[in-house]
């Protein structure tokens, strides 16, 4: 019973493998096509400040919303995906040791792109960082 558990969770594991790799691939034969707006540029005005930040458009660029729609569609009825979640909030540190509070400022700003945990109690199972073209794209673009 348990090699058939194992052998089930590597075939989903490998779904999601493939799943990645087939929206990279649409995305290189599309790549061509244009791109829509992801950031709609608004400031986000208070009762007293005019503060610097705006609203995006979208929570997930065209290939994150992609494989989230595909990942929802392939995974069970006891699973549940969560979206942008960093990846201290998944793992922590040992305050035990010396720099405990170095390898937390590490961790505290990446985050994975969907995580998918059993139902009832939310136990991680898989963590996915999607890096396509697009994805990979984005990035350079804010770090500008």
């Amino acid at each position: 019973m348990e090699e058939l558990k194992q052998f089930s969770d590597i075939l989903g594991v490998l779904a999601i493998i493939f799943i990645v790799i087939g929206i990279i691939a649409y995305n290189k034969i599309n790549k061509n096509k244009k791109s829509e707006s992801f950031v709609e540029h608004r400031e986000i005005k208070t009762a007293k400040y005019k503060l610097p930040y705006y609203k995006n458009k979208y929570l997930l660029n065209q290939s994150e919303r992609k494989l989230y729609f595909i990942l929802n569609k392939v995974i069970d009825n006891n699973l549940i995906i969560f979206l942008k979640v960093r990846l201290a909030d998944i793992v922590s540190v040992q305050n035990k040791y010396k720099y405990s509070r170095t390898h937390f400022n590490k961790i505290k700003s990446k985050h994975f792109d969907y995580l998918i945990c059993s139902l009832p109690y939310l136990i991680p199972l898989i963590a996915v960082e999607l890096d396509g073209l697009i994805h990979g794209a984005e990035m350079t673009r804010k770090k500008r």
